[in-house]
């Protein structure tokens, strides 16, 4: 499973909970960000005791609070300057 620092999976019970936590970049999502929900929600999946899944976001630490304003254009830039695939 790939992993991300950006996004914490767990369970309560019968629950299964992404939550997103890349408050500076208001949750823009990143190639590893997506990569790591479809692996997660893969294996979750496969979990017939998995009743509902709930996406979340983690305390902002700025004033503009958001849920998730979509791709980060930002790390596809950089990645792509760099060469790298990562932000695609």
């Amino acid at each position: 499973m790939r992993l991300s620092p950006l996004i914490h999976p767990s369970r309560v019970g019968n629950l299964g909970i992404l939550q997103l936590n890349n408050p500076k970049a208001l949750n823009a999502l990143t190639l590893g960000m997506i990569e790591c929900m479809q692996d997660v929600l893969a294996d979750w999946h496969m979990d017939d005791s998995l009743k509902a899944i709930l996406v979340t976001c983690g305390e902002s630490d700025t004033k503009r609070p958001a849920f998730c304003v979509g791709g980060d254009v930002k790390s596809v830039y950089q990645d792509a300057i760099s060469g790298g695939t990562q932000g695609l």
